[in-house]
């Protein structure tokens, strides 16, 4: 019993590669958050819902660009 599960393993280990891959990113695509509605995510990991998830480099891009807070400044009219 002990040899069959470790050829069930092996199996297993050797069906991953590429097309697993492939698979993922296909399974991907098929997600739609609930919440931005965009394909590739769940409400759970989105960053619009959760910006403290967004990662340090788009942070710091976002501050570059002035985009952090432009669009609420331009339309706070005095």
């Amino acid at each position: 019993m002990t040899t069959h599960r470790k050829l069930l393993k092996e199996k297993k280990q050797e069906a991953k590669g590429p097309l697993d891959k492939e698979s993922h990113a296909a399974k991907r695509m098929h997600m739609q958050c609930t919440y931005c509605h965009k394909q590739g995510h769940l409400s759970t990991k989105c960053w619009t819902l959760n910006p403290a998830m967004l990662p340090q480099k788009l942070k710091k891009l976002e501050r570059e660009d002035g985009r952090n807070g432009s669009e609420d400044s331009m339309n706070d009219v005095s």
